[in-house]
Protein backbone atom coordinates (compact mmCIF):
# COMPACT_ATOMS: atom_id res chain seq x y z
CA UNK A 1 0.00 0.00 0.00
CA UNK A 2 1.73 3.17 -1.22
CA UNK A 3 0.80 6.81 -1.35
CA UNK A 4 2.30 9.89 -3.00
CA UNK A 5 3.05 13.37 -1.61
CA UNK A 6 0.34 14.88 -3.79
CA UNK A 7 -2.24 12.36 -2.60
CA UNK A 8 -1.32 12.93 1.03
CA UNK A 9 -1.56 16.70 0.56
CA UNK A 10 -4.97 16.42 -1.08
CA UNK A 11 -6.27 14.35 1.83
CA UNK A 12 -4.94 16.87 4.35
CA UNK A 13 -6.43 19.78 2.38
CA UNK A 14 -9.79 18.01 2.24
CA UNK A 15 -9.82 17.62 6.03
CA UNK A 16 -8.73 21.25 6.52
CA UNK A 17 -11.39 22.62 4.19
CA UNK A 18 -14.03 20.45 5.87
CA UNK A 19 -13.05 21.73 9.32
CA UNK A 20 -13.10 25.34 8.08
CA UNK A 21 -16.56 24.98 6.52
CA UNK A 22 -17.97 23.29 9.63
CA UNK A 23 -16.56 26.01 11.89
CA UNK A 24 -17.88 28.80 9.66
CA UNK A 25 -21.31 27.13 9.48
CA UNK A 26 -21.50 26.88 13.29
CA UNK A 27 -20.57 30.55 13.70
CA UNK A 28 -23.14 31.60 11.09
CA UNK A 29 -25.80 29.76 13.07
CA UNK A 30 -24.57 31.41 16.27
CA UNK A 31 -24.66 34.89 14.77
CA UNK A 32 -28.13 34.29 13.27
CA UNK A 33 -29.78 32.66 16.27
CA UNK A 34 -27.75 33.90 19.25
CA UNK A 35 -27.13 30.36 20.51
CA UNK A 36 -23.50 29.86 21.53
CA UNK A 37 -23.57 26.08 22.02
CA UNK A 38 -25.58 24.57 19.13
CA UNK A 39 -25.96 21.11 20.66
CA UNK A 40 -22.26 21.06 21.51
CA UNK A 41 -21.17 21.49 17.89
CA UNK A 42 -19.65 24.98 18.24
CA UNK A 43 -17.27 24.10 21.11
CA UNK A 44 -16.34 20.91 19.26
CA UNK A 45 -15.69 22.49 15.83
CA UNK A 46 -14.67 26.12 16.50
CA UNK A 47 -11.29 26.76 14.88
CA UNK A 48 -10.41 29.43 17.42
CA UNK A 49 -11.04 27.26 20.50
CA UNK A 50 -8.73 24.84 22.30
CA UNK A 51 -9.49 21.25 23.34
CA UNK A 52 -11.62 20.36 20.31
CA UNK A 53 -11.36 18.57 16.99
CA UNK A 54 -9.55 21.28 14.93
CA UNK A 55 -6.95 21.89 17.65
CA UNK A 56 -6.31 18.17 17.99
CA UNK A 57 -5.94 17.83 14.21
CA UNK A 58 -3.51 20.78 14.12
CA UNK A 59 -1.42 19.30 16.95
CA UNK A 60 -1.43 15.90 15.21
CA UNK A 61 -0.38 17.46 11.89
CA UNK A 62 2.53 19.20 13.60
CA UNK A 63 3.51 15.91 15.23
CA UNK A 64 3.45 14.10 11.87
CA UNK A 65 5.76 16.79 10.47
CA UNK A 66 8.00 16.32 13.52
CA UNK A 67 8.17 12.54 13.02
CA UNK A 68 9.19 12.94 9.37
CA UNK A 69 11.85 15.50 10.31
CA UNK A 70 13.27 13.15 12.95
CA UNK A 71 13.26 10.20 10.52
CA UNK A 72 15.11 12.27 7.91
CA UNK A 73 17.53 13.44 10.60
CA UNK A 74 18.20 9.87 11.71
CA UNK A 75 18.92 8.84 8.12
CA UNK A 76 21.24 11.82 7.57
CA UNK A 77 23.03 11.06 10.80
CA UNK A 78 23.59 7.45 9.72
CA UNK A 79 24.98 8.78 6.42
CA UNK A 80 27.35 11.20 8.17
CA UNK A 81 25.61 14.30 6.80
CA UNK A 82 26.70 17.61 8.35
CA UNK A 83 23.14 18.96 8.44
CA UNK A 84 21.73 15.98 10.38
CA UNK A 85 21.61 18.03 13.56
CA UNK A 86 19.55 20.73 11.84
CA UNK A 87 16.92 18.18 10.84
CA UNK A 88 16.83 16.71 14.36
CA UNK A 89 16.58 20.10 16.10
CA UNK A 90 13.81 21.14 13.71
CA UNK A 91 11.99 17.90 14.49
CA UNK A 92 12.15 18.45 18.24
CA UNK A 93 11.00 22.07 17.72
CA UNK A 94 7.93 20.77 15.88
CA UNK A 95 7.25 18.42 18.80
CA UNK A 96 7.23 21.46 21.09
CA UNK A 97 4.94 23.27 18.66
CA UNK A 98 2.56 20.30 18.78
CA UNK A 99 2.54 20.40 22.58
CA UNK A 100 1.99 24.16 22.52
CA UNK A 101 -0.93 23.73 20.12
CA UNK A 102 -2.56 21.39 22.63
CA UNK A 103 -2.08 23.36 25.84
CA UNK A 104 -1.75 26.95 24.53
CA UNK A 105 1.57 27.52 26.30
CA UNK A 106 2.36 30.65 24.24
CA UNK A 107 -0.75 32.40 25.55
CA UNK A 108 0.61 32.31 29.11
CA UNK A 109 3.12 35.03 28.12
CA UNK A 110 0.41 37.54 27.22
CA UNK A 111 -0.57 38.81 30.68
CA UNK A 112 2.98 39.16 32.13
CA UNK A 113 4.17 41.03 29.03
CA UNK A 114 1.20 43.40 29.13
CA UNK A 115 2.06 44.21 32.74
CA UNK A 116 5.75 44.59 31.97
CA UNK A 117 5.61 46.93 28.97
CA UNK A 118 3.05 49.14 27.25
CA UNK A 119 2.27 47.68 23.84
CA UNK A 120 0.24 49.08 20.91
CA UNK A 121 -3.08 47.55 19.94
CA UNK A 122 -1.39 45.51 17.21
CA UNK A 123 0.43 43.57 19.95
CA UNK A 124 -2.59 43.12 22.20
CA UNK A 125 -1.77 39.41 22.13
CA UNK A 126 1.63 40.15 23.64
CA UNK A 127 3.13 36.69 23.05
CA UNK A 128 3.63 37.82 19.44
CA UNK A 129 6.63 39.94 20.51
CA UNK A 130 8.85 37.02 21.68
CA UNK A 131 7.47 34.93 18.81
CA UNK A 132 8.82 37.43 16.27
CA UNK A 133 12.24 37.26 17.93
CA UNK A 134 12.16 33.46 17.89
CA UNK A 135 11.22 33.38 14.20
CA UNK A 136 13.99 35.85 13.33
CA UNK A 137 16.61 33.90 15.30
CA UNK A 138 15.53 30.57 13.87
CA UNK A 139 15.58 31.97 10.33
CA UNK A 140 19.09 33.36 10.76
CA UNK A 141 20.40 30.09 12.21
CA UNK A 142 18.90 28.05 9.35
CA UNK A 143 19.97 30.19 6.37
CA UNK A 144 22.83 27.83 5.53
CA UNK A 145 20.55 24.83 5.88
CA UNK A 146 17.99 26.38 3.51
CA UNK A 147 20.64 27.26 0.93
CA UNK A 148 21.86 23.65 0.94
CA UNK A 149 18.40 22.22 0.22
CA UNK A 150 17.41 21.30 -3.33
CA UNK A 151 15.73 24.30 -5.04
CA UNK A 152 12.23 22.78 -5.15
CA UNK A 153 12.38 21.74 -1.50
CA UNK A 154 13.71 25.15 -0.50
CA UNK A 155 10.79 26.87 -2.24
CA UNK A 156 8.23 24.62 -0.54
CA UNK A 157 9.88 25.11 2.88
CA UNK A 158 9.87 28.89 2.51
CA UNK A 159 6.29 28.96 1.19
CA UNK A 160 4.97 26.81 4.04
CA UNK A 161 6.90 28.85 6.62
CA UNK A 162 5.59 32.15 5.27
CA UNK A 163 2.04 30.79 5.28
CA UNK A 164 2.29 29.44 8.83
CA UNK A 165 4.00 32.51 10.29
CA UNK A 166 1.62 34.76 8.36
CA UNK A 167 -1.29 33.04 10.07
CA UNK A 168 0.19 32.47 13.52
CA UNK A 169 1.80 35.91 13.89
CA UNK A 170 0.57 38.42 11.30
CA UNK A 171 -3.12 37.46 11.23
CA UNK A 172 -3.03 36.90 15.00
CA UNK A 173 -1.75 40.45 15.46
CA UNK A 174 -4.54 41.85 13.27
CA UNK A 175 -7.14 39.78 15.13
CA UNK A 176 -5.68 40.93 18.46
CA UNK A 177 -5.99 44.59 17.44
CA UNK A 178 -9.62 43.99 16.47
CA UNK A 179 -10.23 42.19 19.79
CA UNK A 180 -8.84 45.13 21.79
CA UNK A 181 -10.73 47.82 19.87
CA UNK A 182 -14.04 46.12 19.05
CA UNK A 183 -14.21 42.84 20.98
CA UNK A 184 -14.32 39.27 19.72
CA UNK A 185 -18.03 38.51 19.55
CA UNK A 186 -18.80 39.86 16.06
CA UNK A 187 -18.52 38.33 12.64
CA UNK A 188 -15.45 40.40 11.70
CA UNK A 189 -13.37 38.80 14.45
CA UNK A 190 -14.66 35.35 13.53
CA UNK A 191 -13.50 35.95 9.94
CA UNK A 192 -10.03 37.09 11.05
CA UNK A 193 -9.66 34.17 13.47
CA UNK A 194 -10.79 31.69 10.81
CA UNK A 195 -8.26 33.08 8.29
CA UNK A 196 -5.54 32.85 10.93
CA UNK A 197 -6.23 29.22 11.83
CA UNK A 198 -6.74 28.25 8.17
CA UNK A 199 -3.32 29.71 7.26
CA UNK A 200 -1.67 27.78 10.08
CA UNK A 201 -3.30 24.50 9.05
CA UNK A 202 -2.48 24.99 5.37
CA UNK A 203 1.11 25.90 6.27
CA UNK A 204 1.47 22.64 8.23
CA UNK A 205 -0.08 20.68 5.36
CA UNK A 206 2.20 22.31 2.79
CA UNK A 207 5.24 21.55 4.94
CA UNK A 208 4.11 17.91 5.11
CA UNK A 209 3.97 17.84 1.31
CA UNK A 210 7.46 19.42 1.13
CA UNK A 211 8.92 16.76 3.43
CA UNK A 212 7.30 13.87 1.55
CA UNK A 213 8.35 15.33 -1.80
CA UNK A 214 11.93 15.69 -0.52
CA UNK A 215 11.94 12.06 0.60
CA UNK A 216 10.64 10.81 -2.74
CA UNK A 217 13.07 12.86 -4.83
CA UNK A 218 16.22 12.82 -2.76
CA UNK A 219 15.99 10.06 -0.17
CA UNK A 220 14.78 6.94 -2.01
CA UNK A 221 15.76 4.66 0.87
CA UNK A 222 13.39 6.63 3.11
CA UNK A 223 10.64 6.35 0.50
CA UNK A 224 10.35 2.71 1.50
CA UNK A 225 10.55 3.64 5.17
CA UNK A 226 7.41 5.77 5.02
CA UNK A 227 5.55 3.78 2.37
CA UNK A 228 5.94 6.36 -0.42
CA UNK A 229 5.89 5.43 -4.08
CA UNK A 230 9.23 6.54 -5.53
CA UNK A 231 9.20 8.23 -8.90
CA UNK A 232 10.55 6.06 -11.76
CA UNK A 233 13.48 8.35 -12.46
CA UNK A 234 14.76 11.22 -10.40
CA UNK A 235 17.71 13.29 -11.63
CA UNK A 236 19.77 15.10 -9.00
CA UNK A 237 22.23 17.62 -10.40
CA UNK A 238 25.29 18.91 -8.62
CA UNK A 239 28.33 20.85 -9.75
CA UNK A 240 30.31 17.67 -10.47
CA UNK A 241 27.92 14.97 -11.52
CA UNK A 242 24.35 14.09 -12.36
CA UNK A 243 22.67 11.57 -10.09
CA UNK A 244 19.90 9.43 -11.55
CA UNK A 245 17.52 7.29 -9.54
CA UNK A 246 16.49 4.53 -11.97
CA UNK A 247 13.44 2.35 -11.58
CA UNK A 248 13.99 -0.93 -9.77
CA UNK A 249 14.61 -3.91 -12.11
CA UNK A 250 11.87 -6.48 -12.49
CA UNK A 251 11.63 -8.75 -9.50
CA UNK A 252 13.73 -6.48 -7.26
CA UNK A 253 12.13 -5.01 -4.15
CA UNK A 254 12.99 -2.16 -1.83
CA UNK A 255 14.65 -3.20 1.44
CA UNK A 256 12.49 -3.55 4.52
CA UNK A 257 13.09 -3.50 8.24
CA UNK A 258 12.43 -7.23 8.57
CA UNK A 259 15.44 -9.15 9.77
CA UNK A 260 17.63 -6.09 10.34
CA UNK A 261 20.04 -6.31 13.22
CA UNK A 262 19.33 -4.17 16.24
CA UNK A 263 21.90 -1.35 16.46
CA UNK A 264 24.04 -1.25 19.56
CA UNK A 265 23.54 1.53 22.07
CA UNK A 266 20.93 4.23 22.29
CA UNK A 267 21.22 7.36 20.13
CA UNK A 268 21.97 10.60 21.91
CA UNK A 269 18.46 11.95 21.25
CA UNK A 270 16.91 8.99 23.11
CA UNK A 271 19.29 9.38 26.04
CA UNK A 272 18.51 13.09 26.16
CA UNK A 273 14.76 12.41 26.07
CA UNK A 274 14.98 9.85 28.88
CA UNK A 275 17.10 12.23 30.92
CA UNK A 276 14.59 15.06 30.50
CA UNK A 277 11.72 12.72 31.38
CA UNK A 278 13.58 11.63 34.52
CA UNK A 279 14.09 15.27 35.54
CA UNK A 280 10.42 15.98 34.80
CA UNK A 281 9.39 13.00 36.97
CA UNK A 282 11.55 14.02 39.92
CA UNK A 283 10.38 17.63 39.62
CA UNK A 284 6.68 16.76 39.75
CA UNK A 285 7.15 14.33 42.64
CA UNK A 286 9.05 16.99 44.60
CA UNK A 287 6.37 19.55 43.74
CA UNK A 288 3.60 17.39 45.21
CA UNK A 289 5.76 16.44 48.21
CA UNK A 290 6.48 20.07 49.06
CA UNK A 291 2.98 21.40 48.30
CA UNK A 292 -0.18 19.31 47.87
CA UNK A 293 -2.18 17.28 45.39
CA UNK A 294 -4.24 20.31 44.47
CA UNK A 295 -1.17 22.21 43.28
CA UNK A 296 -0.22 19.50 40.78
CA UNK A 297 -3.70 18.29 39.84
CA UNK A 298 -3.99 20.73 36.93
CA UNK A 299 -0.88 19.20 35.34
CA UNK A 300 -2.39 15.71 35.37
CA UNK A 301 -6.03 16.28 34.60
CA UNK A 302 -7.74 16.28 31.20
CA UNK A 303 -6.80 18.88 28.61
CA UNK A 304 -8.99 21.96 28.65
CA UNK A 305 -9.70 25.24 30.40
CA UNK A 306 -7.76 28.49 30.59
CA UNK A 307 -5.37 27.61 33.43
CA UNK A 308 -1.68 27.83 32.41
CA UNK A 309 -0.12 24.42 31.70
CA UNK A 310 -3.51 22.77 32.09
CA UNK A 311 -3.20 19.09 31.27
CA UNK A 312 0.54 19.20 30.52
CA UNK A 313 1.16 15.56 31.45
CA UNK A 314 -1.87 14.47 29.45
CA UNK A 315 -0.45 16.31 26.43
CA UNK A 316 2.89 14.51 26.83
CA UNK A 317 1.13 11.12 26.93
CA UNK A 318 -0.99 11.96 23.88
CA UNK A 319 2.12 12.91 21.91
CA UNK A 320 3.97 9.73 22.87
CA UNK A 321 1.02 7.45 22.02
CA UNK A 322 0.33 9.22 18.73
CA UNK A 323 4.02 9.05 17.78
CA UNK A 324 4.11 5.33 18.62
CA UNK A 325 1.07 4.78 16.41
CA UNK A 326 2.76 6.56 13.50
CA UNK A 327 5.95 4.54 13.88
CA UNK A 328 4.04 1.26 14.04
CA UNK A 329 2.28 2.34 10.85
CA UNK A 330 5.68 2.80 9.23
CA UNK A 331 6.59 -0.71 10.37
CA UNK A 332 3.49 -2.12 8.70
CA UNK A 333 4.06 -0.20 5.46
CA UNK A 334 7.66 -1.31 5.14
CA UNK A 335 7.03 -5.00 5.80
CA UNK A 336 6.90 -7.16 2.64
CA UNK A 337 3.50 -8.49 1.66
CA UNK A 338 4.78 -12.02 2.15
CA UNK A 339 5.37 -11.26 5.84
CA UNK A 340 1.67 -11.18 6.69
CA UNK A 341 2.08 -11.39 10.46
CA UNK A 342 4.59 -8.53 10.51
CA UNK A 343 2.30 -6.28 8.47
CA UNK A 344 -0.71 -7.23 10.58
CA UNK A 345 1.22 -6.49 13.77
CA UNK A 346 2.38 -3.08 12.54
CA UNK A 347 -1.04 -1.94 11.36
CA UNK A 348 -2.87 -3.34 14.39
CA UNK A 349 -0.48 -1.60 16.79
CA UNK A 350 -0.88 1.63 14.81
CA UNK A 351 -4.66 1.48 15.21
CA UNK A 352 -4.48 0.57 18.91
CA UNK A 353 -2.11 3.36 19.89
CA UNK A 354 -3.69 6.03 17.70
CA UNK A 355 -7.00 5.14 19.36
CA UNK A 356 -5.37 5.33 22.80
CA UNK A 357 -3.96 8.78 21.92
CA UNK A 358 -7.46 9.96 20.97
CA UNK A 359 -8.84 8.33 24.11
CA UNK A 360 -6.29 10.10 26.30
CA UNK A 361 -7.18 13.38 24.58
CA UNK A 362 -10.98 13.09 24.56
CA UNK A 363 -11.67 10.42 27.24
CA UNK A 364 -13.45 8.16 24.76
CA UNK A 365 -13.53 5.18 27.14
CA UNK A 366 -15.82 7.12 29.49
CA UNK A 367 -18.28 7.81 26.67
CA UNK A 368 -18.17 4.20 25.48
CA UNK A 369 -18.73 2.97 29.04
CA UNK A 370 -21.77 5.21 29.44
CA UNK A 371 -23.19 4.00 26.13
CA UNK A 372 -22.68 0.34 27.05
CA UNK A 373 -23.79 0.81 30.65
CA UNK A 374 -20.53 -0.50 32.13
CA UNK A 375 -17.66 0.95 34.14
CA UNK A 376 -15.08 2.68 31.96
CA UNK A 377 -12.38 0.54 33.61
CA UNK A 378 -13.83 -2.51 31.82
CA UNK A 379 -13.41 -0.72 28.46
CA UNK A 380 -9.73 -0.09 29.20
CA UNK A 381 -9.37 -3.67 30.40
CA UNK A 382 -10.79 -4.99 27.14
CA UNK A 383 -8.29 -2.87 25.18
CA UNK A 384 -5.49 -4.24 27.36
CA UNK A 385 -6.53 -7.85 26.67
CA UNK A 386 -6.71 -7.07 22.95
CA UNK A 387 -3.18 -5.63 23.06
CA UNK A 388 -1.85 -8.75 24.83
CA UNK A 389 -3.44 -10.94 22.16
CA UNK A 390 -1.94 -8.84 19.37
CA UNK A 391 1.50 -8.97 20.96
CA UNK A 392 1.28 -12.73 21.33
CA UNK A 393 0.09 -13.82 17.90
CA UNK A 394 0.85 -11.40 15.07
CA UNK A 395 3.55 -9.66 17.12
CA UNK A 396 5.30 -12.85 18.27
CA UNK A 397 6.84 -10.72 20.96
CA UNK A 398 8.92 -13.49 22.51
CA UNK A 399 10.79 -14.06 19.24
CA UNK A 400 11.88 -10.43 18.93
CA UNK A 401 15.17 -8.97 20.10
CA UNK A 402 15.96 -8.69 23.78
CA UNK A 403 15.73 -4.91 23.74
CA UNK A 404 12.24 -4.93 22.20
CA UNK A 405 11.03 -7.55 24.67
CA UNK A 406 12.44 -5.62 27.63
CA UNK A 407 10.85 -2.36 26.45
CA UNK A 408 7.39 -3.89 26.09
CA UNK A 409 7.73 -5.80 29.40
CA UNK A 410 8.74 -2.59 31.18
CA UNK A 411 5.81 -0.74 29.58
CA UNK A 412 3.41 -3.45 30.74
CA UNK A 413 4.88 -3.35 34.24
CA UNK A 414 4.47 0.44 34.36
CA UNK A 415 0.83 0.17 33.27
CA UNK A 416 0.25 -2.58 35.85
CA UNK A 417 1.81 -0.47 38.59
CA UNK A 418 -0.39 2.46 37.53
CA UNK A 419 -3.53 0.30 37.85
CA UNK A 420 -2.37 -0.93 41.28
CA UNK A 421 -1.73 2.61 42.54
CA UNK A 422 -5.13 3.73 41.23
CA UNK A 423 -7.04 0.81 42.76
CA UNK A 424 -5.19 0.06 46.01
CA UNK A 425 -3.80 3.32 47.40
CA UNK A 426 -5.95 5.96 49.16
CA UNK A 427 -6.85 8.85 46.88
CA UNK A 428 -5.63 11.42 49.44
CA UNK A 429 -2.25 9.75 49.97
CA UNK A 430 0.78 11.97 49.37
CA UNK A 431 2.44 11.39 45.97
CA UNK A 432 -0.37 9.04 44.94
CA UNK A 433 -1.63 11.32 42.12
CA UNK A 434 1.84 12.04 40.76
CA UNK A 435 2.91 8.40 40.95
CA UNK A 436 -0.18 7.18 39.08
CA UNK A 437 0.06 9.58 36.16
CA UNK A 438 3.84 9.52 35.90
CA UNK A 439 3.76 5.71 35.68
CA UNK A 440 1.39 6.13 32.73
CA UNK A 441 3.78 8.64 31.19
CA UNK A 442 6.71 6.25 31.51
CA UNK A 443 4.66 3.41 30.01
CA UNK A 444 3.82 5.62 27.01
CA UNK A 445 7.48 6.60 26.66
CA UNK A 446 8.61 2.96 26.70
CA UNK A 447 6.02 2.06 24.04
CA UNK A 448 7.25 4.96 21.93
CA UNK A 449 10.83 3.70 22.32
CA UNK A 450 9.75 0.24 21.17
CA UNK A 451 8.33 1.71 17.97
CA UNK A 452 11.28 4.10 17.58
CA UNK A 453 13.73 1.21 17.87
CA UNK A 454 12.10 -0.63 14.98
CA UNK A 455 12.25 2.45 12.73
CA UNK A 456 15.81 3.24 13.75
CA UNK A 457 16.92 -0.31 13.04
CA UNK A 458 15.29 -0.25 9.63
CA UNK A 459 16.69 3.12 8.62
CA UNK A 460 20.24 2.14 9.61
CA UNK A 461 19.83 -1.08 7.62
CA UNK A 462 18.52 0.79 4.58
CA UNK A 463 21.30 3.37 4.81
CA UNK A 464 23.98 0.66 4.69
CA UNK A 465 22.65 -1.18 1.63
CA UNK A 466 24.73 0.72 -0.96
CA UNK A 467 28.50 1.08 -0.56
CA UNK A 468 29.13 4.19 -2.67
CA UNK A 469 28.18 7.68 -1.57
CA UNK A 470 27.86 10.70 -3.86
CA UNK A 471 27.89 13.99 -1.97
CA UNK A 472 25.52 16.72 -3.05
CA UNK A 473 25.65 20.42 -2.13
CA UNK A 474 25.05 21.07 1.53
CA UNK A 475 26.22 17.63 2.62
CA UNK A 476 23.21 15.71 1.36
CA UNK A 477 24.20 12.36 -0.06
CA UNK A 478 22.97 9.67 -2.38
CA UNK A 479 24.44 6.17 -2.63
CA UNK A 480 25.31 5.41 -6.23
CA UNK A 481 28.08 4.02 -8.45
CA UNK A 482 29.90 6.40 -10.80
CA UNK A 483 29.75 5.18 -14.38
CA UNK A 484 32.60 5.68 -16.85
CA UNK A 485 30.80 8.07 -19.20
CA UNK A 486 29.51 11.58 -18.86
CA UNK A 487 29.98 11.93 -15.11
CA UNK A 488 26.64 10.13 -14.59
CA UNK A 489 25.99 8.20 -11.41
CA UNK A 490 23.90 5.05 -11.54
CA UNK A 491 22.85 2.50 -9.00
CA UNK A 492 25.31 -0.33 -8.54
CA UNK A 493 23.79 -3.62 -9.80
CA UNK A 494 22.33 -5.48 -6.88
CA UNK A 495 22.64 -2.45 -4.58
CA UNK A 496 19.60 -0.65 -3.34
CA UNK A 497 19.57 3.18 -3.23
Amino acid sequence: MHFTPGRAFRVVCFVIVTLILLSVACHMVRLRTGHDHILGLLPLLDLNTENNLPSWFAASLLLVDAMLLLLIGMHHRASGDRFARHWMVLGFFFVLMSVDESIGLHETFTRPLRQLIELPALFYYAWIVPALGLVAGFGAAYLGFLRALPPATRRWFVASGVMYVGGAVVMEAIAGRHDRLYGHAGGDYVLLATLEEAAELLGCGLFLFALLDFIVDHRPVLSAAVGLRSRPSVALRSSRAQVTRPALPAGEVEPTFAGAATPKGWPGSVRLGLGLLSMYTVGLLLLEWETSQQDVRLLFTDIGGDTPLYGLNTTVCVGLLWGAGLLFGVMGLTSPRAAGLQRAFGFSQAMVFIYLAMDERFQLHERIGRRLGVEDAFVLGAIGLLEIALLWRPGEILSRGRRQVCLMAAAGAAFGAMVFVDAALPSSMTLRLSAEDLLKTWACALIFLFAWENCRTGILALSSQSPAVAERPGGTSARWRVSSSGGRLSRRPGALG
